[in-house]
């Protein structure tokens, strides 16, 4: 076993395959890269997320696993559907993380807009 994994798992506090599934993403989020180990309030945002959503037809294997923050697998791709996007079909899990990614932006842009008005409407006097 590797070190890194044995030595996580021996912590009581990391399963194997959540630590075979961390090292896979660098310990980041797959889908806007933010760093899980940087604080605690990243760490506490740790989720898996079904990239097809088995609500979809996703499968519950690591292949169909993405490991991502809060913020993208709840607010941002929820139970969108990658596959989709009027893509061909037998994507490659690389190329649906870099659909989810491409969507998360689009996401992301319109939440900012709508957040601008927020503070235009709040603190406009």
């Amino acid at each position: 076993m590797n070190k890194v994994i044995e030595a996580l798992v021996n912590t009581g506090q990391w399963g194997e395959n959540d630590v075979i599934l961390g090292i896979r993403a660098g310990f980041k989020c797959e889908y806007c890269d933010k760093d899980l180990l940087a604080s605690v309030d990243n760490y506490k945002e740790w989720q898996k997320d079904h990239i097809i959503p088995l609500s979809k037809g996703g499968e519950d294997i690591n292949e169909n696993i993405a490991i991502s923050c809060k913020t993208c697998n709840v607010n941002i791709k929820g139970r969108w559907n990658p596959a989709d996007e009027s893509t061909p079909e037998n994507l490659t899990r690389q190329e649906l993380i870099t659909i989810v990614r491409e969507y998360g932006i689009r996401r992301r842009t319109q939440m900012l807009n709508d957040v601008c008005l927020f503070r235009k409407i709040v603190f406009t006097k």
